[in-house]
């Protein structure tokens, strides 16, 4: 998940469903209710590639969630659509509490551990089982970072700074 804008990544269409247009949305939180209410969202092909489209519909169908999109009526119109990230506007999602954030407001923040600054968060990813952040060092070095604890403490976003406990999250 990454921002773009005032856009954030939600999720990737996958492939069509039925005969009319609908496409299956891989969230990439797959408890997320932000795929509801949607009206316009931004869809980025693989080769970088922006369109904004209008929301026909949207529903839970068991565990998916299927779309369909305003001039997009056919399997093989749907079939194109493959692949391509769907970006929703911050504005559209539903209010964060407190203590939530996306994981896309990470992207750019430092990060610090025990010892002081590590680097800097360049992504984040969204896997089964756990959420990582790609953190390039000081010394160009690439790892990810499992963001759960007991590594991941918290974000102190005033400071533009995430905090961790202990470096045993990495992998290298």
């Amino acid at each position: 998940m990454q921002a773009f804008d005032d856009f954030l990544e939600i999720g990737v269409l996958g492939r069509p469903h039925g005969v009319r247009g609908e496409l299956k949305l891989h969230l990439h939180d797959s408890s997320s209710q932000g795929w509801r209410g949607l009206t316009r969202v931004r869809l980025r092909s693989k080769r970088g590639d922006d369109t904004t489209v209008a929301v026909a519909a949207a529903r839970r169908a068991n565990k998916a969630v299927l779309m369909r999109f305003e001039n997009i009526d056919s399997r093989e119109a749907a079939q194109a659509l493959v692949g391509h990230t769907l970006l929703a506007r911050r504005a559209e999602l539903p209010p964060l509490q407190d203590d939530e954030f996306y994981l896309s407001d990470l992207v750019g923040l430092r990060v610090e551990g025990p010892g002081g600054d590590i680097g800097k968060i360049t992504g984040v990813h969204t896997h089964p089982s756990v959420d990582t952040a790609t953190v390039v060092g000081a010394d160009g070095q690439t790892r990810e970072l499992v963001l759960r604890p007991p590594w991941f403490d918290h974000v102190d976003f005033d400071r533009g700074v995430v905090h961790l406990t202990s470096l045993d999250g990495f992998v290298e």
